[in-house]
């Protein structure tokens, strides 16, 4: 009897590790998700930095002209 229950103990500590870790995981999903997010956001913003201070040294002029 008592070894039943111990076997039942550890069969639902089992289950409730199983189940923390699953939610941890997701946490961990979500986390490594939102750091591309973050990223790719960075990488765009300095993107457009980098276009903004282009044209406004006249790179975009000297290579294709003034328009006139």
């Amino acid at each position: 009897m008592i070894a039943g229950i111990q076997t039942d103990i550890e069969k639902y500590e089992k289950e409730a590790n199983t189940e923390k870790l699953n939610i941890e995981m997701g946490k961990l999903e979500r986390v490594e998700q939102l750091k591309e997010k973050i990223l790719a956001a960075k990488e765009k913003s300095e993107l457009k930095n980098l276009m903004h201070e282009e044209f406004r040294s006249g790179t975009y002029k000297d290579i294709y002209g003034s328009g006139n």
